[in-house]
C-alpha cells in the first residue's frame, strides 16, 4: 500500500475527510503528505444541529441497528471491531 500511496500524492490524487486520516496514513506508511491544508475536503453544508428529543425517540424504537461506513482495513479496522464488540453491550442495555 506504501507504494500506492506514494503514488497517488505525487500525482495529486489523495483527499481526506480529516486531517487526523493524514496524520494516520504518514505514521502507519511512512509517507509524507503534502498541502495537508488543501488536501481536506471542505464540507458543502453546515451539519444539522443535534435534536436530542428526536434522539432519544430514536433510540427506543425496534430492531435497534447501527450504521458505519469504512474501509475494513489498517487503520480503521480497530474502529470497526470494536464497534462490533460495544454493538453486543449496547443491545443488551437498549
Amino acid at each position: 500500500m506504501n507504494n500506492i500511496f506514494v503514488k497517488w500524492e505525487n500525482a495529486g490524487q489523495l483527499r481526506f475527510f480529516a486531517k487526523s486520516q493524514i496524520t494516520a496514513l504518514e505514521r502507519n506508511y511512512n509517507i509524507k503528505i503534502s498541502d495537508k491544508v488543501d488536501k481536506v475536503i471542505k464540507p458543502v453544508e453546515a451539519p444539522p444541529k443535534l435534536d436530542l428529543i428526536l434522539l432519544e425517540k430514536r433510540v427506543l424504537r425496534n430492531p435497534f441497528s447501527i450504521i458505519t461506513v469504512s474501509r475494513f482495513d489498517f487503520p480503521y479496522k480497530g474502529y470497526i471491531l470494536g464497534l462490533v464488540r460495544a454493538y453486543g453491550r449496547l443491545k443488551k442495555e437498549i
